[in-house]
């Protein structure tokens, strides 16, 4: 069992540091001033 909770919690931190990403690349997306790159 103990595995089992260190696994998952493994997996927490994983998708939360994944999160973290995501809104990274959401800000800079909305921080682009380059027309070009606003298109991508």
């Amino acid at each position: 069992m103990s595995q089992t909770k260190e696994v998952i919690s493994t997996l927490n931190s994983l998708i939360e540091t994944l999160k973290d990403g995501q809104e990274g690349f959401r800000q800079a997306s909305e921080a682009v001033e380059d027309s070009q790159l606003k298109s991508l």
